[in-house]
């Protein structure tokens, strides 16, 4: 029986949609409902909350390098410890907290302290996750659809339309957490876990990095329980029946205590940057709301927020054309340019039908299986935003309306082009928001000085308002501008220095260096690093065809020359 006990209280609300998926029971319904107990009740299985608990802190711990060697858990080093030749179970200090990844149960010795034993064989838990019980107002089935670099339309030969279901943003439950014989270090851990968690960098569920799964913290509390004592356990085991008193529970800065300089272990996030801004729409605004639009008689029905999926699509989309042009100034012919092309069509895999460059994740594939493990043999844009055999560390949150909507009813009417009056069957309206205003935030684990110029190209193209948002752009629609640029570059380690005296907070351990000005930011130089990369880049796997596909048309017709590459950084 464990020493003692805290009971952690947690009250949370859903800042973003929340979506926990199984497909149980959901062909009539959608490809991937919520999931729900026995009784039909929405639940946040406990196991996903630990499980997001126990993955950001493992890859967050190499930056505690005081606690050499055990900071660094063998599922992110990929090997396995050994003592005396024989196999040990890890025993770092996320096992330590979160249950070994390889318990043994083998080791046996009276001469050996319990705590040793422990140490070569591990142990289940230390903290236990309570499944979250929810009661919505009601859930949402959200439509995903993933676009057709050539046509720019629905990538249907790829299968990318898909929906899920969802709980909305401002839906309130609460969650139980149980710590049991604790060290010092083992509540660190936990403090720092509910310190990422209140700071908006841990997420839950799936489809975080479309913008779901931001839970927040709006308020914790601890009872702590003695379990060697009969008093302590007599109040543990009637904690039920009776009123527990729990104390308000204070989450703290993490400290220097534990952590050291950077340590560069693959996978690992000693470092991160937040970009926060709103996006004001010219005109008329629309993202599609299929559910609410059949209910409500309209073809097309506007979300009252701004899908992370859809603000990640436009900004991967202008990130692909930005490469595409910067590396087509460098080159003479279409060999050259396949061979040093940063952005392939994700879409495009070996045997498809479809036109566009092919995937670095179909030539690995196909070519070099062996090399699937490493992140650096596919294209800058899979990097970057992600694959099917990588995932991103780009999130896009779901951004929140400012203000109250406006609404705007259009009808809308095809043409017939024989007649000149409207063709049968194509008469269809639209409720759109007007003028709205969102607030917009995007998060990047681990960024390196290349992403993050990259993303302030497209960040500079939405300044200037040529990247559109959303539904109907061809008909003006999305057409918005990006205002209150805030940039935020944070780290896990003390010793990291602020960037080109960029203002910084120096006070904290997590050390922030945030601007909000362009020409600091340009100043940084992470604007030049995206061309630097660009300079000598080549893909890694070769691809099979001396064709562009993407457009079928000769590649030094496709992009104007004229523009000098120092002209692009202005």
């Amino acid at each position: 029986m464990p020493n003692n006990k805290n009971i952690y209280y947690l009250s949370v609300q859903t800042k973003t949609a929340l979506h926990v998926g199984t497909t149980v029971g959901a062909n009539d319904v959608s490809d991937s409902l919520f999931r729900r107990d026995a009784q039909g009740q929405l639940v946040l299985p406990g196991t996903s909350i630990a499980g997001a608990i126990r993955s950001h802190l493992t890859r967050l711990a190499p930056a505690m390098t005081r606690l050499v060697p055990r900071h660094i858990c063998d599922a992110l080093s990929g090997t396995e410890k050994e003592e005396n030749d024989k196999p040990a179970a890890c025993a770092c200090i996320i096992c330590h907290l979160m249950g070994d990844i390889r318990p043994l149960n083998e080791i046996r010795s009276e001469f050996t302290s319990p705590e040793e034993l422990e140490r070569l064989n591990g142990r289940a838990s230390r903290l236990i996750v309570h499944d979250a019980t929810i009661e919505p107002p009601q859930t949402h089935i959200r439509d995903g659809v993933g676009i057709d670099r050539t046509t720019g339309a629905a990538a249907r030969a790829a299968s990318a339309k898909f929906d899920f279901e969802t709980i909305p943003a401002r839906a309130k439950f609460d969650i139980v957490l149980e710590l049991e014989d604790a060290d010092e270090v083992d509540r660190y851990l936990l403090n720092l876990a509910l310190y990422e968690w209140q700071e908006g960098r841990l997420s839950f569920g799936g489809n975080k990095s479309r913008g779901t799964g931001v839970l927040s913290l709006e308020k914790v509390e601890r009872t702590e329980f003695l379990l060697n004592n009969p008093s302590g356990l007599m109040a543990f085991l009637r904690r039920n029946s009776e009123q527990n008193n729990p104390t308000p529970y204070t989450i703290t800065t993490p400290d220097r205590t534990y952590h050291g300089s950077y340590s560069p272990v693959p996978s690992s996030v000693q470092s991160w940057l937040t970009i926060d801004f709103d996006l004001q729409a010219q005109g008329f605004f629309l993202t599609n709301d299929t559910t609410q639009a059949t209910a409500e008689g309209y073809d097309h029905k506007s979300l009252l927020f701004l899908p992370g999926a859809s603000l990640r699509g436009a900004i991967r989309s202008q990130a692909e054309r930005i490469a595409r042009t910067l590396v087509n100034l460098r080159v003479d012919n279409e060999d050259d340019f396949l061979n040093r092309c940063p952005s392939p069509n994700p879409f495009v895999t070996r045997g498809d039908k479809q036109d566009g460059i092919e995937s670095g994740v179909a030539r690995i594939r196909q070519q070099a299986p062996d090399r699937r493990t490493d992140v650096e043999s596919y294209d800058l844009a899979e990097q970057l935003f992600g694959s099917v055999d990588w995932g991103s560390r780009l999130a896009v949150e779901d951004a929140t309306l400012v203000g109250e909507p406006n609404w705007k009813k259009l009808d809308f009417v095809a043409i017939d082009r024989f007649t000149g009056g409207a063709a049968g069957g194509a008469k269809f309206d639209a409720y759109a928001l007007w003028k709205p205003r969102f607030q917009c935030r995007l998060h990047l684990e681990a960024p390196q000085n290349w992403e993050i110029g990259w993303l302030l190209y497209v960040l500079k193209d939405m300044i200037d308002g040529r990247v559109p948002v959303g539904f109907g752009a061809a008909k003006g629609f999305g057409d918005v501008l990006l205002e209150n640029l805030k940039l935020a570059l944070g780290y896990a380690y003390p010793e990291a220095a602020p960037l080109n005296n960029l203002p910084a907070d120096g006070n904290t351990f997590f050390l922030n260096v945030i601007s909000t000005r362009w020409d600091e930011i340009v100043q940084t130089g992470w604007l030049e690093a995206w061309n630097v990369i660009l300079e000598d880049y080549e893909v890694a796997v070769p691809h099979t065809q001396s064709h562009d596909p993407y457009w079928n048309t000769p590649i030094t017709q496709l992009y104007r020359k004229e523009t000098a590459i120092h002209d692009l950084l202005k």
